[in-house]
């Protein structure tokens, strides 16, 4: 079988699924990104827990948006391949996401409203019944 994005056909819950993971694996990678560039080209600084980080400690966070925008990229690609362990380490990330998004500042903002949607709105379709029927090899009742 040659190498597909989307593997076999997928029913629709999944393909939703899909591609809210990669919408926010296109949102994660451009906001890493965009913290690495403010911090090394501009000088910025971001707010941190209690206090602000600027120039490497900002590249780091930066870095470690783009590193979890990668892999979940790459576990959109083995959701839509109906991989099995596809859930397991999608939610993984989406906790750790969420944690640092907590941790780094709780404010409400728009970053952080649209964020909470992309995780809320992945989860609950992870585990909608016919996602799990498809990703468990159930056959349908």
């Amino acid at each position: 079988m040659a190498f597909s994005f989307s593997g076999r056909n997928l029913p629709t819950v999944l393909r939703v699924c899909r591609a809210v993971v990669w919408a926010q694996t296109v949102y994660t990678f451009f906001a890493g990104i965009f913290v690495v560039l403010t911090a090394l080209l501009l000088g910025g600084s971001l707010p941190f827990h209690d206090g602000t980080v600027s120039g490497g400690g900002a590249a780091m966070l930066g870095l470690v948006y783009v590193t979890a925008a990668l892999v979940l990229g790459w576990l959109g690609v083995a959701l839509g391949r109906r991989a099995p362990w596809a859930r397991t380490g999608i939610v993984v990330v989406e906790v750790f996401l969420a944690v640092i998004l907590v941790y780094r500042a709780f404010d409400l903002s728009v970053a952080t409203a649209i964020n909470v949607a992309f995780c809320a709105a992945i989860v609950v379709l992870l585990f909608t019944p016919e996602t799990q029927r498809v990703l468990e090899g159930t056959p349908q009742a």
